[in-house]
């Protein structure tokens, strides 16, 4: 068995005897084997490289397992350690897992017993690797310019979301359907330290009311734990929290308050620490007229409100939005994004988006299936109205407004002068006023080329 070069094996040992026959065997299986005394010393003379698995031969007493690991784990976090004692003890095994070792090794294992540990750590590795890659993928799919505007409304949005982020504060998300309370809550948590913890999801409106306390807290007699349980350490998501049972409120007030939760499947109180984050149609003192949501837990989860304003009243926004789409349509089917025209970008403004933002992206879907040849033309755009059926024609808004025909085509004067001011204020600057525009450096200048815009210049008499 052989592992890639860039991940070698490391035997630490003070014992140079017990420190070569672990080599020896390791190197003979076909791993490249580094070897030190202690965790302190440098595994090789010229670099520092990080080993994907640590065996440490050390003594078997509780407290010396308990310093190694922490002492390995904070030199080379991406390391996993498999302790290996000079004696069996039960004690120093417990303390070695509790710690976050994989693994410990009594005296007397076999050669077989040890390639067996070393090939399963190498295993854990790699999908811990893989399962960092993935969040780290996700997390980049939810940066701050993902949730995509320029309008001021949506600028604010983003603005408050940044700072708020890094807090365990509770927030509140309201707008209609499609909006885009998810995707913002899934930004928030992946741009706060529990990102590397999960994000759980809970759809109180499509789960049956006498389930809403089990599917929390757990059902009786049973090893599956509850979504809160679930969440620990990480964000919790609560959608449409007006729709849970009286009884599930009751418990979920509760736990806020005390951060301790009374686990049905276990029948035992646990401390969990989850942040909340809920979203919900309806704003938070027309959640409290209803009588839909108790008080106690309204004031819990809305400490913080943030109101994503609906597609039809950021209209400015709808380019950016549909070139944002076609590009991760096209990265999701393998291809190139498609090309919209101006004449079907002009159709997407005209329409009053009741669905928001999630109706503009299964327009788009559609659209790109039926366009011919890459481009997206007026006839690809079948508009539904918000009861499914397909819309005979575009609904015109009551004020009409203006465009500019610059070479490029059609652009909203709104649009274009947003772009032009925030130029001019950054010294025509692209990394500053991309960012001010909280859109990618990249789309910013594919815009100034598309549309040819130019910096006006004076010249003195």
């Amino acid at each position: 068995m052989s592992y890639p070069l860039d991940n070698p094996l490391l035997v630490i040992a003070k014992n140079p005897v017990a420190r070569q026959d672990i080599s020896t065997t390791l190197r003979t299986a076909g791993y490249r084997v580094f070897e030190s005394e202690r965790v302190s010393t440098p595994i090789t003379p010229a670099t520092e490289e990080s080993p994907a698995v640590v065996l440490h031969v050390t003594e078997a007493d509780s407290a010396v397992c308990d310093k190694a690991v922490r002492r390995i784990r904070a030199r080379w976090p991406e390391s996993v350690t498999v302790l290996i004692g000079e004696h069996a003890d039960n004690d120093g095994f417990g303390a070695a897992l509790r710690a976050g070792a994989f693994a410990y090794l009594f005296e007397g294992f076999s050669t077989e017993r040890l390639c067996l540990t070393v090939a399963r750590a190498l295993e854990y590795h790699a999908m811990r690797r893989e399962l960092f890659s993935l969040r780290s993928s996700v997390a980049i799919e939810c940066a701050h310019d993902s949730f995509v505007g320029v309008s001021p409304a949506i600028a604010e949005v983003r603005t408050r979301a940044m700072r708020i982020a890094p807090t365990d504060i509770a927030i509140m998300l309201t707008g209609g359907t499609g909006s885009g309370k998810h995707l913002l809550a899934k930004i928030i948590h992946y741009h706060s330290h529990r990102r590397r913890s999960p994000f759980v999801t809970v759809d109180c409106a499509t789960i049956p009311e006498p389930e809403h306390v089990a599917c929390l807290f757990g059902e009786p007699n049973s090893a599956r734990p509850g979504l809160l349980e679930r969440a620990d350490g990480g964000t919790l998501y609560l959608d449409a929290p007006g729709e849970l049972s009286i009884a599930a409120q009751d418990r979920l007030a509760g736990f806020l308050l005390q951060h301790t939760a009374q686990l049905e499947n276990t029948g035992e109180a646990k401390r969990l620490d989850i942040r909340v984050i809920s979203g919900s149609n309806r704003r938070a003192d027309d959640l409290l007229a209803r009588g839909s949501i108790r008080s106690d837990l309204l004031q819990a989860l809305n400490v913080i409100s943030l109101d994503l304003p609906p597609l039809s009243s950021r209209r400015e926004d709808i380019e950016l939005l549909s070139d944002h789409i076609l590009r991760v349509i096209g990265r999701e089917n393998g291809h190139e994004p498609c090309y919209i025209s101006r004449e079907a970008l002009e159709r997407l403004s005209e329409h009053d988006w009741p669905g928001n933002v999630r109706e503009l992206e299964g327009t788009l879907r559609r659209a790109v299936a039926f366009c011919r040849e890459g481009c997206i033309e007026p006839e690809d755009i079948v508009l539904l109205n918000y009861s499914g059926s397909r819309e005979q024609a575009p609904v015109r808004p009551e004020n009409n407004r203006r465009t500019l025909t610059i070479k490029g085509g059609l652009l909203d004067d709104t649009q274009r002068t947003l772009i032009v001011k925030a130029l001019d204020a950054n010294n025509w600057n692209y990394t500053r006023t991309a960012a001010d525009l909280g859109i990618g450096r990249t789309t910013l200048w594919r815009k100034i080329r598309k549309y040819d815009l130019k910096r006006e210049t004076t010249t003195a008499e």
